[in-house]
């Protein structure tokens, strides 16, 4: 089903056109090429479904890639340069602020949820969940992964993205218990989420994903403009 929407605009030129042949009588040659440019620039313009998850996913796209290139390179820096116990006590303290003001930036409401929560505000709702566990299962049967987006509502659309274990850099807070993950760090795991669960990981294991909720009434205009 195909989805419309208008774009209603003020025809300036076809009521300058009407304005002169009341003054005048007639439209002269300049006077009628000029309305008709006028009308042809306020064409409603009609925008189906597949361009509109085709933008959505362009720009979901777009957001996922610059918030996991700016939280990577975060958590890098200052594990090379203050350790993996500050590493891990950023990720605590900064993570979230850092997503909020990219939620800003982008204007979209950015989240990261998992099947094995290490933060509680990671809880997927239940249309994550179940896409986490539709990625759950190609990875379990060896299927391609491809992001997502589905329709919310008339208001919001819905863009999701496998997060992959693709770095042995992740092991050190979510690999094996006494061999990637030490005891010391285990600790302060522990120490700052009571309950984690999200240890246990090898390469490529589904982590989690990206959930970035767009707003229509932008994506639409990005097509049109």
């Amino acid at each position: 089903m195909k989805i419309k929407y208008t774009i209603i605009c003020r025809l300036a030129a076809f009521i300058v056109a009407l304005i002169v042949v009341g003054c005048r009588g007639e439209i002269s040659s300049e006077d009628r090429k000029a309305a008709s440019q006028g009308m042809k620039s306020q064409e409603v313009k009609k925008v189906n479904q597949a361009d509109i998850f085709a933008a959505g996913l362009l720009r979901g796209r777009q957001i996922a890639e610059a918030a996991q290139l700016s939280l990577g390179k975060k958590l890098k820096e200052t594990m090379l340069n203050e350790g993996v116990q500050e590493a891990i006590r950023y990720c605590n303290i900064q993570a979230y602020p850092l997503v909020d003001s990219l939620s800003k930036a982008y204007r979209a409401s950015i989240k990261r949820v998992s099947l094995k929560l290490r933060n509680p505000d990671d809880a997927p709702d239940s249309l994550e969940n179940v896409l986490l566990n539709a990625y759950q299962y190609s990875v379990d049967n060896d299927m391609a992964l491809q992001d997502n987006i589905v329709s919310l509502n008339d208001k919001f659309l819905l863009y999701t993205k496998p997060i992959l274990i693709g770095d042995p850099v992740c092991l050190i807070c979510h690999g094996k218990k006494g061999s990637e993950v030490s005891d010391e760090t285990f600790s302060l795991i522990k120490s700052l989420y009571p309950y984690d669960s999200a240890t246990g990981y090898k390469m490529t294991d589904l982590r989690g994903m990206w959930s970035i909720r767009l707003s229509l009434k932008e994506i639409v205009n990005t097509i049109n403009d």
